[in-house]
C-alpha cells in the first residue's frame, strides 16, 4: 500500500511539473498516507502536522544556509532513527510532509526514484 501511495503522490507531482511549485496535497491525503506507515501508527494528527511543519523548517534553514537538502534530510533521518523510527517510513514521511507543507521543495526526480523502489 505504501508503494501505491508513493506512486500516486509521485505522479501527482510529476504531472504538475509544469508549474513553478507543485500544489500541496490535501490534509486528508497527508493523513491517509501517514496512517499507512507502521512507524507513525497512532501518532496524533496534531503531532503529524507539527512534524511535517518542522521538516519544512529544517528545509528552509538548509536553504538559507546554502546547505544541500540531502544533508538536511540525512541529519533529520539520523535523529529519527535514533528515536526508534524506521528509516523507510521516515523517507516516506519526507515525501508526504514535503508534498503537504512545503511542496516548493518537492523534487520530481527524487519522487520517481522512490516510487520505483
Amino acid at each position: 500500500m505504501k508503494r501505491t501511495a508513493l506512486a500516486v503522490l509521485g505522479m501527482t507531482i510529476l504531472l504538475s511539473g509544469c508549474s513553478p511549485t507543485p500544489a500541496a496535497i490535501s490534509q486528508s491525503e497527508y493523513l491517509r498516507y501517514m496512517s499507512e506507515l507502521d512507524g507513525y501508527a497512532g501518532v496524533p494528527e496534531s503531532t503529524l502536522n507539527d512534524l511535517g511543519e518542522g521538516l519544512c523548517e529544517v528545509r528552509d534553514a538548509a536553504k538559507r544556509e546554502n546547505t544541500a537538502q540531502s544533508t538536511a534530510e540525512a541529519l533529520y533521518l539520523k535523529q529519527a532513527v535514533e528515536t526508534g523510527l524506521d528509516a523507510g517510513d521516515t523517507g516516506a514521511f519526507f515525501v508526504y510532509a514535503t508534498a503537504r507543507f512545503c511542496p516548493e521543495y518537492s523534487e520530481a526526480d527524487k519522487l520517481s526514484s522512490l516510487v520505483s523502489e
